[in-house]
């Protein structure tokens, strides 16, 4: 026990302490922090291709190339994350009982899957192997062979009875595991399980291993203590005291985060300095809770704080700060306005706050220190020889560096009172200055003051300002102002001309005899003094701007808006030093610079305090690499990859853009560098200032981008790649090509073929047409010769029945001649009647031709006689049997066109057609009330369905065709037409069983009315029918009729009888005309007719239509109601129409206007 007390005490007494405290440098943040947008990383993961991976608090990843910060959403890494580590370019992380490995890519695979249903604890790598630790077995995978190792919980920690078991860390070391628990540290070698560590060390957070001292680190609670890496034996020394989170090694140094700071441990000084947050400086510190710690292999280290994640590169410490603020050894808060630096290092800062020389860190201090030398503005400082020289307010001072005295010099009372704003000493010793109202020459030799007032300035500019003075060696003073140089030589002050259109001067150096470099409001200029020629000098970032020069003998330093630059005597860009080596962009203040008379020294004036570097070691220092590193690949602004490995190719696919989002690393600045696109057509370079480059629809094939990063002064060899591969769609590739090919010739054989059948059935198409036309020319022609047979039997009928007509008149006629004596007068008259009655019939049988609708009459013996006597042969060859039962001896019927006989035709011609040889056709006429009744008869194929159909859909109005009057047209439409245009009624019947057959036509008897219009001719109007050869107008023999009968009573009743129904129809309109339903089925069934009958009877008596009756009526009762004040829209369902739309129109086509129009024409009369 008492050992181990001993042992403890040792340890602690060798302990390193803390020795330095440094509150100077650098730290930089994200530029997303700079925004006020804080990541709290807790886990810092490096790729080894550059940038670094960041799992937040809320196990969210992101990826920081340099310029983007980009958030994994990958539903991959969703739900627990908390165990996961990034190893050979891929996450690795634990779910339940299985680890799994996740690509760049989004590729989710399962390495591990324990069988045993235990869930993984904790997950670590190390030395090229995942290790990974479940309740009861420790398991480690080899990343180069898949090699699984397990290794039992109880084996390891055996000697630790009653200790808490979980393992915490793991290190691959020598080929063996070395585990960690919170108590105590196992190696796992080959003769069995050693535990390193005694009761003395405890509460390990995690161990490291350092390759290059051997060292197994311990990060404790209590600070950092280490093992031998070979013998695994406590080292005596330890490294701080606070509660140790993270551990980063490098070749020089441990960067050790705890949870108070961090320390940088020296492994070669053995020293230590700390570095503490400053939350009023966003360049320091973010935090004092430093979560992880991660190198870049770039010089540089990632810190995340629980405020941000911050970088510092190893490269700033060749950059010493003295920093503004209230500490020790800090700058109080003020404005540097001049420098002076010696060879030893030392500093003298001229401030608004006072003078202070600031003492270089020498013997092992690790900071400067400053020394107030003065109060008040101290406004300029000069070194003449080994006196300095230096301006408060108006006054002039003399100050010696070594002994601290100082002597105001009394000049000329009067002489100014203005502040002094420049000072300067020329070759001769003497000073220059500048106040406000003028330039002024001072030499110290008799105390005596030059004045040159402002006069020698331009016209134009008397009231310009000086900006700067500058003596060089050769007896110039170089004077700069607000728009221009001038130049003091031999006693004259020139204007360079050429250096006004470059604006105000604000900082000179002379780089030679013959250069004069000037910082301007445009840039920097070389002066070639002696040809007076201005020659722009190349910044290294051209939208950067100049602030300061400062030469010495082996060249010349500038200071920008970026950094610090250096050119060599021929004025090439040699060295660029910015962020994040140690500058900070926008921080250098104008005209503060200046170098040591050795030019070893370089001080700089910042917005930070005073900067200042050895110049040797600048020019020697190798400032790491820019990288640039594709953080994002991105397909039509849809994720691809978050930075993809540069050794896998990546798949894209074909048809859209593809986009690379980059940054450049350590280099935080926005990227200019030039890329190329190997595999296009154009393999040139190509340069590019952004942070990103896309490319729209490339063609399938491998391509690689290659960056590589720029400067004015060279450019690096090393070049980043990136391959990628466009896939082939389906139907660009050979297979597709082969199959379109085929199927296209398949397609054209099948056109071919079809052509050949196309051709083929129009061929047969047209040979049934042509047989079709010739079938129909040949029935045509049948029709034609039966229509010509047709004719000639009504002709003959005619002539026959006119020959009987004739015969039966001239035998009347004879008969009177012959009896002339014998018959009394009323004989003779009669006998004459007769006769005339005759020669009426063949009157009326020419005027058959007529168009004009009379009744006239027919003697039905002698038509039925005639007709049957033309359908005798006919019916014989057919073997039809035609036989006539004639009831109606002298009667006569009234019909129209005198086509009785055509009437008569169709009936026989229809009943010979469905007959059968062998079967009677059978034609009666009989008297039935006062009619005349004709019935054909056959037993035949009886009538067609669709003939019936067509004649019920003509007699019910459902067919509106007109019927085409053909002879021997035989169809029951047609002659049911013919007998009603010819004044009769037609009707049929047909019985299916016993194949009897019936057309029955009626006609009114009229026998009266020829009588008396046959005594009517012969007793008045003989001459002008009998003895005229002239044709006589149908309605002129109509008006003859009626006053031949005497019959105008008969006449008016019948016109009477059509005012009635006429009446009886407009009422009906009236009543009606409202409703929109209102038409010509709603009319024909209140008057219960058919559609067809009101039509055909409401034209014959109107000459119009009914519906354009119907329309009219509407449009004129619609007027009335717009001059009643009706809207028209109202007026429109009022008046029967459904849309008034449709009324507007209707209404404009009637009266010429619209409704509207209609309404301001009334109201206007």
């Amino acid at each position: 026990m008492m050992l181990r007390i001993g042992r403890l005490f040792a340890l602690l007494m060798i302990s390193f302490s803390v020795n330095a405290l440094d509150a100077n440098s650098i730290f930089y943040p994200l530029p997303s922090q700079t925004q006020g947008q804080f990541l709290t990383a807790k886990k810092l993961f490096p790729n080894p291709k550059g940038g670094i991976w960041v799992q937040d608090i809320r196990n969210h990843i992101h990826f920081y190339d340099g310029q983007h910060l980009l958030t994994n959403k990958n539903r991959s890494l969703d739900g627990n994350t908390e165990n996961m580590v990034y190893a050979d370019g891929d996450f690795w992380f634990t779910e339940a009982n299985k680890l799994y490995r996740l690509s760049s890519d989004g590729q989710r695979d399962v390495v591990l899957n324990l069988v045993n249903a235990q869930s993984f604890i904790k997950v670590g790598y190390s030395s090229g192997k995942i290790w990974a630790f479940s309740a009861k077995f420790f398991h480690s995978y080899d990343l180069t062979t898949g090699k699984v190792r397990s290794i039992p919980t109880v084996e390891i920690t055996q000697a630790a009875i009653g200790e808490d078991v979980q393992i915490e860390s793991a290190v691959f070391i020598h080929q063996h595991w070395v585990v960690s628990t919170q108590y105590a540290v196992f190696l796992l070698g080959d003769t069995g399980i050693k535990k390193l560590t005694g009761n003395e060390i405890t509460g390990i957070n995690k161990i490291y291993y350092d390759q290059q001292q051997d060292r197994i680190l311990l990060a404790t609670q209590t600070g950092v203590k280490w093992l031998n890496g070979t013998t695994g034996a406590l080292q005596p020394q330890s490294i701080g005291s606070e509660d140790v989170t993270s551990i980063a090694i490098s070749a020089t140094d441990y960067w050790i985060g705890t949870q108070n700071g961090l320390l940088v441990y020296n492994i070669h000084q053995a020293s230590t300095t700390i570095f503490q947050a400053n939350y009023q400086d966003d360049y320091s510190l973010a935090n004092n809770s430093i979560f992880d710690l991660a190198l870049d292999q770039k010089g540089g280290i990632w810190i995340a704080t629980a405020r941000g994640v911050s970088y510092y590169s190893q490269s700033s410490a060749m950059f010493k700060r003295v920093r503004f603020g209230t500490q020790k050894n800090q700058i109080p808060f003020g404005r540097i306005n001049n420098m002076l630096v010696n060879n030893d290092g030392d500093s003298w800062l001229a401030t608004t706050t006072g003078l202070y020389r600031i003492h270089a860190a020498k013997n092992g201090d690790k900071a400067a220190k400053v020394e107030r030398i003065m109060t008040g503005n101290i406004r300029s400082i000069v070194r003449v020889k080994s006196q300095y020289w230096l301006t408060r307010d108006n006054e002039l001072w003399c100050f010696d560096p070594i002994t601290y005295h100082n002597q105001k010099i009394n000049v000329e009372e009067g002489r100014f009172n203005d502040t002094i704003t420049h000072l300067s000493a020329d070759s001769a010793q003497t000073l220059w200055f500048s106040t406000a109202s003028g330039l002024y020459r001072y030499f110290p030799t008799n105390n005596s003051i030059k004045n040159f007032s402002l006069t020698w300035m331009q016209k134009g500019t008397i009231n310009g300002d000086i900006t700067d003075l500058y003596a060089d060696k050769y007896g110039r003073v170089w004077i700069g102002t607000d728009h221009g140089l001038y130049e003091y030589h031999k006693g004259r002050i020139l204007f360079d001309t050429f250096s006004a259109e470059f604006g105000g001067t604000d900082s000179i150096s002379q780089v030679s005899d013959k250069t004069l470099w000037a910082v301007n409001n445009y840039g920097v200029i070389s002066i070639d003094i002696a040809k007076s020629r201005v020659v722009p000098v190349p910044l290294q970032d051209s939208n950067s701007s100049a602030l300061c020069v400062a030469t010495a003998a082996n060249g010349t330093w500038l200071a920008t808006t970026k950094g610090i630059s250096f050119y060599n005597p021929a004025g090439l860009l040699v060295k660029h030093f910015s962020s994040p080596f140690g500058m900070v962009s926008n921080e250098f203040l104008p005209d503060g610079c200046a170098l040591s008379p050795d030019g070893n020294q370089l001080v700089l004036s910042s917005k930070l305090g005073l900067v200042q570097a050895s110049t040797p070691q600048l020019l020697m220092a190798q400032l790491p690499e820019n990288n640039v590193i594709v953080g994002e690949v991105l397909l039509d602004r849809s994720r691809v990859a978050i930075s993809p490995n540069p050794d896998r190719e990546l798949h894209l696919s074909y048809g859209k853009s593809v986009t690379f989002l980059f940054g450049v690393l350590p280099d935080l600045d926005v990227p200019h560098l030039q890329y190329r696109l190997v595999g296009s057509h154009k393999h040139d370079w190509v340069s590019l200032q952004g942070s990103q480059v896309t490319f729209n629809k490339l063609s399938p094939g491998s391509y690689a981008i290659e960056f590589k990063a720029l400067s004015q002064f060279g450019s690096n060899k090393k070049n980043t790649q990136y391959r990628f591969i466009i896939d082939k769609p389906w139907y660009l590739t050979s297979w597709f090509a082969i199959l379109t090919i085929v199927l296209m010739l398949l397609l054209i054989l099948a056109i071919f073929v079809w052509r050949a059948r196309a051709m083929m059935s129009k061929n047969i198409r047209l040979r049934r047409l042509i047989n079709l036309k010739t079938n129909q020319l040949k029935h045509q022609s049948q029709l034609l010769i039966s229509s010509n047979a047709e004719l000639r039997r009504q002709a003959e009928t005619r002539e026959s029945l006119i020959n009987e007509v004739s015969e039966e008149a001239a035998a009347c006629i004879e008969n009177i001649k012959i009896n002339m004596d014998q018959y009394s007068k009323s004989t003779q008259l009669e006998l004459l009647q007769q006769s005339l009655s005759y020669l009426e019939q063949i009157s009326l049988l020419h005027l058959s031709s007529e168009k004009k609708v009379i009744p006239q009459g027919k003697m039905v013996s002698l038509v039925i006689k005639a007709i049957t006597q033309g359908w005798q042969l006919d019916a014989e060859n057919a073997g039809v049997k035609l036989v006539v039962y004639d009831e109606t001896p002298n009667c006569m019927i009234r019909v129209r066109y005198a086509n009785f006989d055509t009437v008569l035709n169709s009936l026989l011609a229809s009943a010979l057609i469905r007959a059968k040889k062998g079967q009677d056709v059978t034609l009666s006429t009989k008297l039935k009330d006062n009619q005349l009744q004709v019935i054909v008869q056959d037993q035949g194929i009886g009538i067609s369905e669709s003939e019936i159909l067509a004649y019920e859909a003509q007699e019910f109005g459902l067919d509106i065709t007109p019927i085409t009057h053909k002879p021997l047209n035989t169809t029951l439409a047609v002659m049911a037409e013919l007998v009603q245009q010819n004044g009769g009624t037609f009707s049929f019947t047909t019985n299916t069983i016993t194949q009897v057959t019936q057309l029955i036509v009626t006609w009114p008897i009229d026998g009266y009315r020829i009588n008396a219009l046959a005594e009517g001719v012969i007793s008045t109007k003989s001459s002008e029918i009998l003895d005229t050869d002239a044709l006589v107008d149908m309605e002129e023999i109509d008006s003859k009729h009626l006053q031949i009968n005497g019959s105008e009573g008969d006449d008016k009743v019948l016109i009477d009888l059509k005012e009635q129904w006429l009446t009886k129809v407009y009422d009906l309109v009236e009543q009606n005309f409202s409703d929109p339903d209102f038409g010509t089925s709603v009319a024909a069934k209140l008057l219960f007719v058919s559609e067809r009958s009101l039509q055909r009877k409401f034209k014959n008596l109107t000459e119009r239509s009914f519906m354009d009756y119907l329309t009219q009526y509407r449009l004129e009762k619609a007027c009335e109601m717009l001059m009643s004040g009706y809207k028209v829209a109202d007026t429109a369902f009022e008046s029967g129409f459904n849309d008034p739309s449709y009324f507007s129109q209707r209404f404009k086509t009637h009266f010429g206007l619209t409704p509207s129009k209609f309404i301001e024409n009334t109201q206007q009369d």
